[in-house]
């Protein structure tokens, strides 16, 4: 699932606002460490189409800026109030 929302790119210039991407991939998956080492999770019936769904992850975080946010990870409060854009460190 994919949210745009408008972001103040400063708090002194409220006049100009940018759209941002955020991604929550639901269950595909539960921390940005596996997301980057592509490791699918182990609840899953189809391994190679969970690798895969990593992977479009990765890709679409590479062709624009996005945040995620992994639903089940321990950081994500933090990463919420942050906003880091995610930039994939593993090459598929």
């Amino acid at each position: 699932m994919f949210l745009a929302t408008s972001v103040w790119l400063s708090t002194e210039e409220r006049t100009k606002t940018s759209l941002q991407l955020i991604s929550i991939p639901g269950d595909a998956t539960y921390g940005m460490d596996v997301l980057d080492k592509e490791e699918p999770d182990g609840m899953n019936d189809d391994p190679q189409r969970a690798l895969q769904t990593l992977r479009k992850i990765e890709k679409f975080a590479r062709d624009r800026e996005v945040i995620v946010l992994p639903s089940h990870g321990r950081n994500t409060p933090r990463l919420l109030d942050e906003k880091p854009i995610y930039r994939p460190s593993y090459a598929s």
